[in-house]
């Protein structure tokens, strides 16, 4: 049995409707070192997740790590947008690399859109707090 574990000013649900128009996929920026820019991945729906599978599996149901990966590709990075073609293409040149961008884009499905929000707003804090610039700190402080 799980344990609810949120604050109590947390609502329910009423119906369906209201989670369905929830924007609770994760989009962000990443760098992969040994490429000079960034990517923007964004997690995958359910059946991006199913495509990528029927894709990446032969007629004789064996899973092809290779089409997996430039499905992976294909359906999770929005920026630049690949088609297969260029993913398999660019797995060719940088195997090691591609690999590590498909795996991003798997482990983002494993985080909540909440959690990730938190995460960022706490990094940003933190950074601030590095830095030693507190000046809008003072002001929030203030007003």
């Amino acid at each position: 049995m799980a344990v609810d574990n949120l604050p109590d000013d947390v609502e329910y649900y009423d119906n369906a409707d209201q989670l369905l128009t929830e924007d609770d996929i994760i989009e962000t920026d990443v760098r992969i070192l040994g490429w000079k820019r960034k990517f923007r991945i964004r997690a995958l729906t359910f059946g991006q997740m199913d495509k990528i599978n029927n894709a990446a599996t032969d007629k004789d149901g064996v899973l092809k790590q290779d089409l997996f990966v430039y499905w992976t590709i294909v359906e999770g990075v929005v920026r630049p947008k690949f088609k297969i073609d260029q993913a398999m293409r660019l797995k060719a040149n940088n195997g090691a690399l591609v690999q590590e961008l498909s795996d991003n884009i798997w482990q983002m499905g494993r985080i909540s859109k909440d959690a990730w929000d938190s995460f960022i707003a706490q990094s940003k804090l933190r950074n601030k707090i590095d830095s030693k610039d507190f000046s809008d700190l003072d002001e929030k402080a203030e007003g």
